[in-house]
């Protein structure tokens, strides 16, 4: 009887043992648990800040890539312009030389006309 006691003991001790690392076991899972949770929640924030990074990047060249365009585009108008100008420059001075070579044709004719009449009477 008393070995059944004793024995009974021993039984009811080594169960409370076993709970107790039943427990400490359950915490550990759950420590582990709260710890994999906050690491993927580390691991999204970051995915997140990356995505944000990336998108940054994209709208900064674009930016970039559109003023690029549109400097081009001014300096291609303004080289435009340039010409524009220098051929309407060189018509004026076409316009101004056959000007004046008209003007020298009509005193040659007048000079002829007046060396023909000088022949003449």
């Amino acid at each position: 009887r008393d070995e059944a006691q004793r024995l009974e003991r021993l039984l009811k001790e080594r169960q409370q043992e076993l709970e107790l690392q039943l427990e400490r076991q359950e915490r550990m899972a759950e420590l582990a648990r709260n710890e994999s949770l906050r690491e993927s929640a580390e691991a999204a924030r970051q995915v997140e800040l990356k995505v944000q990074e990336t998108q940054l990047q994209l709208q900064r060249e674009t930016q970039e890539k559109m003023l690029e365009a549109q400097q081009e585009a001014m300096t291609s108008q303004r080289n435009l312009q340039d010409r524009v100008d220098t051929v309407a420059r060189e018509a004026a001075d076409r316009t101004q030389s056959l000007k004046q070579a008209e003007a020298q044709l009509l005193e040659r004719r007048q000079e002829v006309q007046e060396l023909s009449r000088e022949l003449k009477g």
